[in-house]
């Protein structure tokens, strides 16, 4: 049996002198494990990193089975980020949040779809590195783990007011429902609530980083009471990581 499918190399651990384990993200087939000959020669290891687009071919002799991956490098995205610290934290975590999430072996085309923009953005070439490229770069990871709760059936509804139905002044967010609620209808739990950042609501090219992190502290809260809590997990060393170098850039450019 076999298949082949377009995806992002999400983790290759080394398993004994020549093999390694390899998790895939791929458009039509979803989150996949399978073993690779040779991944860390000097032939390959290029093709087999964290982030980097390929061509892939999984078989085995039966479907259940965990099969091997044959992969070709479509983008090494890897090496695009590898010289940019945010850059680089920010592909780990998402990779490693991935990699922690999803069922295996289901497709999730609407997230692969989110995981490719937000790698298109990640990758995007300046011709020079201002602040607000990493601005950008983290609101487009934030984009994600809201595409991340959404596809696990957790999405967060700041259509209307929970407690009025209005769409207008939308400012807080239940911690316990995820759901939104007027300035107004929730001043009298304003301690209890979250306050929404702007960039849940508009896009913008070049959010401000401290708002980003208020909003990666929200998606960071739910993806735990609703995702990691109910499965005793822990979230990934990797979006740690991610969240100190992000708080140490914005430091750093406060004191600029």
């Amino acid at each position: 049996m076999q298949w082949t499918d377009t995806g992002f190399i999400l983790s290759v651990k080394k398993q004994g002198e020549h093999a390694a384990l390899a998790h895939i993200f791929s458009r039509d087939h979803g989150l996949n494990a399978g073993w690779v000959n040779g991944a860390f020669s000097k032939a390959n290891r290029p093709t087999y990193a964290p982030g980097n687009l390929v061509e892939l071919r999984w078989q085995a002799k039966l479907s259940e089975q965990l099969g091997t991956y044959n992969c070709e490098l479509l983008s090494p995205t890897a090496a695009l980020v590898a010289a940019d610290r945010v850059r680089l934290a920010l592909l780990n975590a998402a990779c490693s949040m991935v990699e922690a999430t999803l069922p295996e072996r289901e497709p999730h085309q609407k997230l692969f779809h989110a995981f490719s923009q937000f790698i298109a953005i990640l990758t995007e070439k300046h011709e020079d590195a201002m602040p607000q490229h990493d601005e950008q770069v983290a609101q487009a990871y934030l984009m994600f783990e809201k595409s991340l709760l959404a596809d696990l059936g957790f999405g967060l509804d700041l259509s209307t007011c929970a407690l009025t139905g209005k769409t207008e002044n939308l400012y807080y967010l239940s911690p316990k429902t995820g759901r939104a609620c007027s300035k107004d209808a929730g001043a009298r739990h304003a301690e209890q609530l979250f306050v929404i950042p702007r960039c849940f609501l508009i896009f913008e090219s070049a959010g401000l980083l401290p708002e980003t992190l208020e909003g990666l502290k929200i998606t960071g809260h739910f993806l735990n009471q609703w995702v990691f809590e109910p499965r005793n997990k822990a979230f990934p060393q990797a979006r740690a990581q991610m969240l100190d170098t992000l708080k140490r850039h914005a430091a750093r450019e406060l004191q600029a």
